[in-house]
């Protein structure tokens, strides 16, 4: 089933040559996990940032 919400990156790491694992806090399904391929290649740079790191300052 498909679902459309927003979401905040609570972290990712990498997994293999161009893979990450992001961690999403989503609206309507709470703490996911998400495998997203081909996110860390010379040509696609301007798709990381999407899933830089919440950081909170206190």
């Amino acid at each position: 089933m498909l679902y459309t919400t927003q979401g905040i990156v609570l972290s990712h790491i990498k997994y293999r040559e161009t893979s990450i694992i992001a961690k999403v806090f989503t609206e309507a399904l709470g703490l996911q996990a998400y495998m997203v391929h081909g996110v860390r290649t010379k040509k696609t740079n301007t798709v990381l940032p999407f899933f830089s790191l919440l950081h909170f300052w206190i």
